[in-house]
């Protein structure tokens, strides 16, 4: 089961995944290059594989609702990558990686 929690207590509008204790990546709301329009970034930063094995690893989205998608795609098909392979596709959290 994949769980949320905020990236940083005062950013409200930036959070990890997690499941079993080990992050699978996180979203966040910005205004790339001071954009007055707003965007969510996602990007799959647990996991072991690379875009070459599996696709896109990172992008921007409308909403979070889509960048919530984006980022479980992504950690569907590194897992599906780590059934065929044998190979683990979430690396270990260094210890105090992004606690709050």
């Amino acid at each position: 089961m994949i769980t949320w929690r905020r990236t940083f207590d005062d950013a409200p509008h930036d959070f990890i995944a997690e499941r079993d204790g080990l992050t699978l990546g996180r979203i966040y709301r910005h205004r790339p290059g001071g954009l007055e329009r707003e965007v969510w970034f996602w990007t799959a930063s647990g996991l072991l594989t690379t875009a070459a094995e599996i696709g896109k690893v990172y992008g921007e989205a409308q909403t979070r609702e889509e960048a919530i998608g984006a980022l479980l795609d992504a950690v569907e098909r590194a897992r599906a990558w780590g059934e065929r392979t044998g190979k683990p596709y979430v690396r270990p959290n260094p210890p105090g990686w992004l606690r709050s």
